[in-house]
């Protein structure tokens, strides 16, 4: 099976003549001309934005359910932390941190 390279197939979709019958032209036709799912993506976005800024729907995904944030690798914890900003990771992130740390004496 070949790889889609994805970072050029907009370039090669500009490309493509119409008529043309080749592998990239039905891949455009499919994603861009005739997809049944273009008329949904405006409100996919929305509802995704709202919901990832959501520190409650954010720490039940990926703190409560998976343990995402806590199996991720430091770097890519970073990065999430940018992404939503300090208030939303803290929200999200920081009672974990803070559970974590405390330890119980042992009797």
């Amino acid at each position: 099976m070949e790889r889609l390279p994805f970072d050029t197939l907009l370039d090669r979709f500009a490309q493509t003549q119409d008529g043309n019958e080749d592998d990239i032209a039905l891949l455009k036709r499919f994603y861009l001309d005739d997809s049944p799912y273009h008329s949904h993506i405006l409100s996919w976005d929305v509802t995704a934005r709202a919901a990832f800024s959501d520190h409650k729907f954010l720490r039940r995904l990926f703190v409560e359910r998976s343990n995402f944030l806590a199996e991720c690798h430091p770097r890519d914890r970073e990065l999430i932390r940018r992404y939503w900003g300090d208030n939303v990771f803290k929200k999200v992130w920081g009672s974990h941190i803070i559970c974590n740390k405390l330890t119980i004496p042992a009797a």
